[in-house]
C-alpha cells in the first residue's frame, strides 16, 4: 500500500481576494478519477498562506510564530514545499537575460561564491544534491551535513541549505568541508532573516527531522516590465488597497 503523504505548501499571499473561495462550487471533472481509485490513502496537503513577514512592523519578533511552528510539528508533514524559484529554473533564467534578467535579480539567489567554494556549478550541484541525498545515512556526521549545505547552496537552494545548518549542533556551524567563510556568513544571516521560508519552512523542516525543502514556484511566464507600465501597476494596485475596509 502507498505511504500517504503529508505536505506543507508555505505559500506568501499577495491579494486578500485568494483567501475567497465559493463554498457551493461542486466541480463536475473529477482528473482523480480517471485511473480508478487510488491504491491507498490520499495524500494530504495543507497550504498556508502568510504575509511576506519583511514587511511586518519592526515590533515582530520571531518567537511570536513559535504556536504556529508548534501546531503545524503536531500534524508533521513528510515534505514542505515554499514560494521560492528553484536553482535550476534561475539558473535556466540566467541562460536567457533578455526576458529574464529582471526576474533572476528578484527571485534568484547568487550562487557564485558557493560555486568557487565548492568548484560546482548549478547543474552539477543538483546533480551532486540528488547523488548525496539518494544515499544519505540514518545518523550523518557533522562534517556530511555542512558539505551537503555547501551543495544546497551551490545548488541555489538556500532554504534547503539552511535545514542542514539548522539540523547542526551550534559549535558543528563553522567552515569546513565545501563550507568557507563566506557560505558560513550566508548560513548564519538566514537563521534571523525575517522571511517566510527561513523562520517558518526550515525551522519546521529541522524539527521535524526532514533534510531539504522544495522549492516549487514557477516565473518561467515573466517578461520585462516597461517602466510606464510598472509605474500605473503600482498605481492600480495602491488604489486598489486604499479602501475604507
Amino acid at each position: 500500500m502507498l505511504r500517504r503523504l503529508n505536505a506543507i505548501i508555505i505559500l506568501s499571499l499577495c491579494s486578500a481576494g485568494a483567501l475567497a473561495s465559493d463554498a457551493g462550487f461542486r466541480p463536475s471533472f473529477h482528473p482523480d478519477q480517471l485511473k480508478g481509485p487510488p491504491a491507498g490513502r490520499h495524500n494530504e496537503v495543507l497550504v498556508l498562506g502568510t504575509a511576506h513577514l519583511s514587511e511586518l512592523p519592526k515590533t515582530f519578533e520571531p518567537a511570536m510564530l513559535e504556536p504556529l511552528l508548534q501546531r503545524l510539528a503536531r500534524w508533521r508533514p513528510q515534505a514542505i514545499a515554499t514560494e521560492n524559484l528553484s536553482g535550476l529554473q534561475c539558473d535556466f533564467m540566467r541562460r536567457n537575460p533578455s526576458r529574464y534578467a529582471e526576474s533572476v535579480e528578484t527571485y534568484c539567489y547568487d550562487t557564485d561564491e558557493a560555486r568557487v567554494a565548492t568548484g560546482l556549478d548549478v547543474p552539477s550541484a543538483n546533480a551532486e544534491m540528488g547523488r548525496l541525498l539518494s544515499a544519505w545515512p540514518a545518523s550523518p556526521t557533522a562534517a556530511q551535513r555542512r558539505h551537503l549545505a555547501a551543495v544546497f547552496l551551490a545548488a541555489g537552494e538556500r532554504g534547503s541549505a539552511q535545514v542542514q545548518w539548522l539540523r547542526l549542533p551550534v559549535q558543528d556551524r563553522i567552515a569546513g568541508d565545501g563550507l568557507d567563510a563566506a557560505l558560513v556568513g550566508i548560513l548564519d544571516k538566514s537563521l534571523t532573516s525575517r522571511n517566510e521560508t527561513n523562520l517558518v519552512a526550515a525551522v519546521l523542516a529541522a524539527r521535524l527531522g526532514l533534510e531539504r525543502l522544495w522549492a516549487v514556484d514557477d516565473h518561467t511566464a515573466d517578461s520585462p516590465t516597461p517602466p510606464e507600465d510598472k509605474k500605473a501597476a503600482r498605481e492600480a494596485m495602491m488604489k486598489a488597497w486604499d479602501n475604507p475596509h
